[in-house]
């Protein structure tokens, strides 16, 4: 059989596959964002044997960080980003984020952004804060905001866990 005739080629290592799929988009991520959520999404102890509970779980999560992505695209490039971004690849807000749970069960996600050429790294960091503020589940706890220096060294640190359970997956709401 000639695999070079077949398009999909199902990759056994999905951190590879998200480092992969960064580098052929031309992201280059320079400010990493660390958003922790305020309690469990279904008001008991997080469950990620389960894969019924395990989907539920990460669809709450993905909603919150869907809501937070339209908060700071709005906040960066205001009412019309949608539009915008349709029309100017640059005006576009570029993030990308995985789930992870830490050892004391608390959701949290890690994310790679692209700080808009518009703003500063100060002014992008408060809006963060601002917009993180608004979603129910988040926690007051919003840290680490560092410039990325190596690429491929953070999108690997924050990928580590996507093959084991304690991950439940990435998100990007970026044309990535």
């Amino acid at each position: 059989m000639d695999d070079k005739k077949y398009k999909y080629h199902p990759l056994k290592n999905a951190q590879v596959a998200v480092t992969q799929q960064l580098q052929q988009s031309s992201f280059r991520p320079n400010l990493t964002v660390n958003l922790t959520l305020r309690e469990n999404p279904l008001g008991h102890l997080t469950n990620l044997w389960d894969k019924g509970l395990t989907q539920t779980q990460f669809g709450i999560i993905e909603g919150c960080f869907s809501r937070f992505y339209n908060h700071l695209a709005k906040a960066c490039y205001g009412r019309n980003w949608k539009r915008l971004s349709k029309k100017n690849n640059d005006k576009e807000l570029k993030i990308f984020g995985t789930i992870e749970v830490s050892k004391n069960q608390q959701f949290h996600l890690h994310c790679a952004a692209l700080i808009p050429a518009h703003l500063t790294e100060d002014e992008f960091i408060k809006r963060v804060k601002r917009c993180w503020a608004k979603i129910y589940y988040a926690s007051n706890h919003v840290d680490n905001f560092e410039i990325i220096y190596y690429v491929d060294g953070w999108v690997s640190y924050i990928s580590k866990h996507l093959n084991k359970h304690n991950s439940m997956g990435y998100i990007s709401y970026s044309k990535l």
